[in-house]
Parts: structure tokens; C-alpha cells; sequence
């Protein structure tokens, strides 16, 4: 599990560092929105906080850890010899 936990944590810092900066290039440059039929065309600048942050890394940490349960609780119910065998 601590695997999975390393593994998650990893990929969560990079998500979130690249989406962070995806944001903030956005929010400088704006997003052009032109309505579909026509209309009047708005720029959208989006922008992050902490929350939109924390809740994906805590979710993808979250979905590691819960990934990694039911193999680790049928490996720990093998016997050394057989988990051996198998692999």
C-alpha cells in the first residue's frame, strides 16, 4: 500500500502542478467564448484557489490508497509459498 500511496502522491503533485500552471496561463491570456448561434463574444479568465487544488490531490490520493486495498488484503491472506508460486 505504501506503494500505492508514493505512486498517488506523485502523480497528484504533477496534476496539480500542471494544472495549476494550465490556469494561470489561462488567467493571464484569457479564453475567447463565442455563444453557439451567434451572440455576443465574452473572455473568460479563470482562475485557482487552494480548495480547487486540495480536493483533486486529496481525491487522487484517496483513489490510490482504495485502489491498493483489495490486493493487499488478498495478499495478506496467501501463504508465502503460494504468492511464490504465482509470480
Amino acid at each position: 500500500m505504501l506503494e500505492a500511496l508514493v505512486i498517488g502522491l506523485i502523480g497528484a503533485v504533477i496534476g496539480s502542478l500542471v494544472g495549476s500552471l494550465i490556469v494561470e496561463y489561462l488567467g493571464m491570456r484569457g479564453i475567447t467564448f463565442i455563444p453557439p448561434g451567434g451572440g455576443i463574444a465574452a473572455t473568460i479568465y479563470p482562475y485557482i484557489t487552494l480548495t480547487y487544488i486540495a480536493f483533486p490531490f486529496l481525491s487522487a490520493l484517496g483513489v490510490s490508497l482504495l485502489s491498493s486495498l483489495y490486493p493487499a488484503i488478498v495478499a495478506s491472506n496467501l501463504e508465502p509459498v503460494e504468492a511464490l508460486r504465482y509470480s
